[in-house]
């Protein structure tokens, strides 16, 4: 074991997971390109990036982080909160504010704006801007709580919400929250989320507090047995008609990072004695699977991507080397993003500042922290993980499947595309109503659910899903996605949805009314033989199918 990297020993827990063999873990295949975002080798003499938060979004990458310990420089440049961002072939930094700057948590506004929440002198300092022009204000919090170990989100209005804990001495060790209104920032009631639970080998992250949907806070905490050891139960705390509720999920853990699904459910990450485990809850309750059975991650960080896939990364106890995660339907797929696998002690990789993020396109993008342990510089790096200045992602989506509306006995088209350095594969899933699962296609029959919902498709596994007319049967809304996998890595296109509709069946081109056009279109249709002119269904365009047709314009709606 490497000096100066955390190390802790769990026992075995009975939970589905995946078994680090020999700690040569390389599950995964992607070859990831690391870059040094700020040096403290060359160009200072220091610890740079212990901790730091990242945003990759609308084709740019920022990280918030802090600069300590930076002897070598002028001031403010020492223990000071910066902020750097990729131009396109370089790293650029600047300072935010100095004498600050531990504990950063960011995000970014609709506006394109940043906003970082960091430990202060004065408590809880917030600093909005971006690139090198930024504004700086405090967060109004009691003089005698010491906050540390912040967590933000930004609401649907883009204002910020904060919890932390309250580190001061002989204080009540709770966690709390606050929230800007536009005008102050709230206190009362809602500010205590709960007592006694920071203890001094806490190891929050600072993704641990996120807001759903409808602006409704979530928090994940291990709950401490007592105020020194952080180890206890992983609990989640939910702010429902101004109370808070707290869950317990009868599971012992430390380190909870979290994150909210578009169903606005949580998902966590942790350590447990199982190992590093990841949890989710949905309308039946908390679940759990291990995502590295019998090992302990250091700097455990969760994210989802745009269509709920989850990304974790965190620094492997066992050899002091960054891995990055993915969730499959099949299981976990873990790879090594930085280090050689090997125990030796001379770099910690990951250990502290993880932060991870997922852009639009599906791809991860991490900060770390570098930790040099042999030599007389003590190198001492912010690093970075991801496609910024390397390759293009690993999938690109460039045609998303779009929502439809079924009626009479006409069939349904999905489309869906998307390029890749390696070879693609399409699978298409559907979920049907009222489900929080997906389902795989399958060419044939599908259904029916319990719901009696189910179709015939074709096109599976291709670009190009087909409902066959007159076997589609829905009960209400369900959805439809493509899930497109490569050597590199798994990429899901955005929801489609499918309803039924009350149409005239004479009215061919479904524009509400009833016309010459209507016929004109069918002729042009079954001349040609498209399968919306197969008006029976049975497969076969035919005379049929004309009459068929005929009776239904005759018919009038």
């Amino acid at each position: 074991m490497k000096a100066y990297c955390p190390c802790f020993c769990t026992d075995m827990f009975c939970f589905r997971g995946l078994v680090a063999a020999g700690l040569g873990l390389w599950l995964g295949s992607t070859a990831w390109a690391q870059m040094i975002v700020d040096d403290s080798g060359s160009a200072r003499n220091g610890t740079v990036g212990q901790w730091s938060s990242i945003v990759a979004r609308a084709g740019e990458v920022g990280i918030s982080y802090h600069c300590a310990d930076d002897h070598a420089a002028a001031l403010p440049d020492m223990y000071a909160l910066r902020f750097a961002w990729w131009n396109g072939s370089v790293w650029q930094r600047t300072t935010v504010a100095p004498y600050a700057g531990t504990h950063t948590t960011m995000c970014r506004g609709s506006d394109g704006l940043y906003h970082i929440a960091y430990d202060a002198w004065t408590g809880i300092g917030i600093a909005t801007g971006s690139g090198y022009s930024w504004s700086r204000s405090t967060v109004d919090t009691d003089l005698e709580v010491a906050p540390t170990q912040m967590s933000m989100a930004l609401d649907s209005m883009g204002n910020p919400h904060i919890a932390y804990m309250n580190l001061a001495p002989g204080g009540d060790r709770s966690i709390r929250y606050t929230r800007w209104d536009g005008v102050r920032w709230v206190r009362g009631a809602t500010e205590i989320v709960r007592p006694a639970v920071w203890t001094p080998t806490i190891g929050f992250s600072n993704s641990w507090f996120k807001l759903d949907s409808l602006n409704i806070p979530h928090i994940a905490f291990a709950d401490p047995t007592d105020a020194v050891n952080a180890r206890g139960q992983i609990r989640y705390a939910t702010l429902q008609n101004g109370i808070w509720s707290v869950e317990d999920l009868g599971i012992v853990g430390v380190d909870p990072s979290m994150a909210i699904a578009s169903d606005n459910m949580p998902r966590m990450l942790f350590n447990s004695d199982a190992g590093i485990t990841f949890a989710y809850k949905d309308g039946s309750g908390w679940h759990a699977e291990v995502v590295v059975a019998g090992e302990r991650g250091d700097g455990l960080a969760l994210a989802l991507s745009d269509v709920g896939q989850a990304y974790a990364t965190f620094g492997m106890t066992a050899n002091d080397d960054l891995y990055i995660a993915r969730r499959e339907s099949t299981g976990w797929v873990v790879s090594r993003g930085d280090g050689d696998g090997s125990s030796s002690a001379n770099e910690c990789l990951g250990g502290y500042g993880n932060a991870i993020a997922v852009d639009e396109q599906g791809t991860p993008h991490v900060s770390y922290l570098m930790l040099g342990l042999n030599g007389t510089g003590h190198r001492s790096d912010l690093m970075y993980v991801g496609p910024a200045g390397g390759a293009p992602p690993c999938i690109r989506i460039v045609q998303q499947p779009q929502s439809a509306t079924f009626c009479y006995n006409r069939g349904v088209a999905f489309d869906a595309a998307g390029e890749s350095a390696t070879p693609l594969s399409y699978a298409w899933e559907w979920r049907p109503t009222g489900s929080l699962d997906w389902l795989r296609i399958t060419d044939g029959v599908n259904g029916p659910t319990n719901l009696e919902e189910g179709f015939n498709a074709t096109g599976a596994a291709g670009t190009a899903l087909r409902l066959t007319g007159g076997s589609i049967g829905l009960v209400g809304t369900v959805t439809f996605r493509c899930v497109l996998t490569s050597a590199c890595g798994v990429l899901a296109t955005s929801d489609a949805s499918l309803s039924s509709s009350v149409c005239c069946p004479g009215d061919f081109n479904h524009d509400g009314e009833l016309n010459f056009f209507d016929y004109l279109d069918f002729v042009d249709a079954f001349s040609v033989g498209l399968p919306a002119a197969d008006v029976d269904a049975n497969g076969v365009i035919d005379f049929f199918d004309y009459l068929d047709f005929v009776d239904a314009f005759s018919a009038g709606c």
